[in-house]
């Protein structure tokens, strides 16, 4: 099976489906990520003993703001890639078209 080689400049259509499901992901994930913050926090003072708090994952993201800030920053450039490669134009080969219409045209005989 020969692969189909895509003209220079332009993105390989599987690249722009994987960018747009991971777009339509990003309420999960954000969601999950301040969900999950605000509950560690709470049950963190909710339940462990004041003089271990230093030993928790919250204390060293407080110790550590640099590396969550990073953090952030490359999962907030990742949603910004994901965003502009899904929005980008990728043009259909012919022969992918007419397929689509074959399929999808109800005045079409069946043979």
């Amino acid at each position: 099976m020969a692969v189909e080689e895509t003209p220079k400049g332009t993105i390989h259509p599987w690249i722009v489906n994987i960018c747009n499901w991971f777009w339509k992901q990003r309420s999960l994930v954000w969601g999950t990520i301040i969900l999950g913050t605000l509950l560690g926090i709470f049950t963190g003072w909710l339940f462990a003993d004041p003089s271990t708090f230093s030993k928790t994952p919250v204390y060293w993201a407080y110790q550590h703001p640099f590396y969550v800030i990073m953090a952030l920053v490359i999962l907030v450039l990742l949603f910004a890639l994901s965003y502009f490669v899904g929005q980008s134009s990728v043009k259909k080969p012919e022969s992918y078209s007419s397929l689509e219409n074959e399929r999808t045209d109800p005045n079409r005989s069946t043979q």
